[in-house]
Formats: C-alpha cells, sequence, structure tokens
C-alpha cells in the first residue's frame, strides 16, 4: 500500500511540474533566441497562485505561513527550478529559508539573485550536486530581466537579459555605438523619481554598447 501511494504521490507532483513549466513556457517572451528569453515576474505571481499550484507543490512541507513568505519571496527561484527539472522540494525549507548570512538575515532569496558562485551552488548546504549547480547558476537570467530606468545608464553583465520584445529598429550610430528603438515589456520599465512601473507596454531608445560583455541601456 505505501509504494502504491509513494508511486501515486510522486505521478501527482510530476503531472504538476509539468503543468507549471507549461504555463511559463506560454509566458515566455523573446523566445526565437533562447540566451535572449525571460519571463516578467508578474506573470510568474499568477501562474504560482493559479488553481493553488505552489500550495499543492509545497504544502506537505511547509506551513502556511511558510508558503505565503515563499509566495512574496522565492517565486523567481521556484520558477527556476521548475525551468532546471528540480524536484527535490522537500528540501526546499532547509536550502531557501533556513539559511542565514552572518547579520541573521534570509540570503537565498529572489532579491539575492543571481547567485554567481557555481561552489556555492555545488555546496553540501545547497544543490549538493554540479548538475543542478550548473543548470540554476545559467537558467536563473531567465527569470531576472533588467528593470529599465527612465534616463538612467546602466551597466550590467551580458548574462542579464533586456526586457526587450519586438523587432530592434536602428535609430542611429551613438558614441556607444548603435543606438536603437526597443519596446520594453510590460512592468519592466520605470518612472525615474517616482519607482512606479508602467503596466503598457513602453517604447525606449537602446544603446547597443560595443563592449561584447556589457549591455547600456538608456
Amino acid at each position: 500500500m505505501a509504494a502504491r501511494e509513494d508511486t501515486s504521490s510522486s505521478t501527482r507532483q510530476g503531472a504538476l511540474e509539468g503543468e507549471i513549466e507549461r504555463a511559463i513556457n506560454q509566458v515566455m517572451l523573446r523566445t526565437e533566441t533562447q540566451n535572449e528569453q525571460f519571463a516578467c515576474e508578474h506573470d510568474l505571481q499568477k501562474i504560482w497562485a493559479e488553481n493553488r499550484r505552489l500550495e499543492k507543490l509545497l504544502e506537505s512541507h511547509l506551513s502556511p505561513k511558510e508558503l505565503e513568505f515563499v509566495r512574496c519571496n522565492l517565486v523567481k527561484t521556484l520558477s527556476t527550478l521548475i525551468w532546471i527539472g528540480w524536484h527535490r522540494w522537500s528540501e526546499i525549507g532547509r536550502i531557501f529559508l533556513d539559511h542565514y548570512d552572518s547579520e541573521g538575515r534570509h540570503d537565498r532569496l529572489d532579491d539575492s539573485l543571481p547567485i554567481e558562485d557555481i561552489d556555492q551552488l555545488a555546496d553540501s548546504s545547497f544543490f549538493a550536486d554540479s548538475a543542478s549547480a550548473r543548470n540554476f547558476l545559467h537558467q536563473q537570467y531567465t527569470f531576472l530581466p533588467i528593470s529599465i530606468v527612465e534616463d538612467e545608464d546602466q551597466l550590467y553583465p551580458e548574462a542579464r537579459r533586456l526586457p526587450f520584445i519586438g523587432v530592434s529598429r536602428e535609430v542611429r550610430q551613438g558614441s556607444y555605438g548603435q543606438v536603437c528603438k526597443e519596446v520594453v515589456a510590460r512592468r519592466q520599465f520605470i518612472h525615474r523619481g517616482t519607482n512606479m512601473q508602467l503596466y503598457p507596454n513602453q517604447e525606449v531608445c537602446h544603446s547597443r554598447a560595443l563592449s561584447l560583455d556589457a549591455h547600456q541601456g538608456c
């Protein structure tokens, strides 16, 4: 009986993981290039809230208070874990909720991303296997698109995803390289001084830096 119950539970978990992965894939933007595709946080929040998906996946491992904490602080991380095919949900609390920095603050939440140290990810207190560590290292950027701030120069490593959708249109040559007009995905454009995210798609000019290791947005 126990074996049949374990098999049934595993089957339900696998089906739920597949459902969430398909939902994420449907909201993915810029999918024509794998290293540029991204998903926005507001879409991820909806996915995990629909049909109580977060609760169904984690309620047997976390308390109601912990589930709410995860909903507010780990949606990008959870989405990355689904995307890389990670299944060890019983370890969510140990890895992400019970780990603190030297000052007693949680240091494995969404606001700590990206985590760029492969040794940290492969550590026994984290994934404890090199394959999951490598996959997370590369795929986390899919869920961390840059927010463009109005009238502000922004310099990011090449691994970060620019939140542009549609076809880029060159406007002119500038001191930083090609200046192109781009459409920014909704809620990825922030009004300078107000910290307000615009809900509609926003059109901006963007300088394609000549350097190969950085993007320059304006």
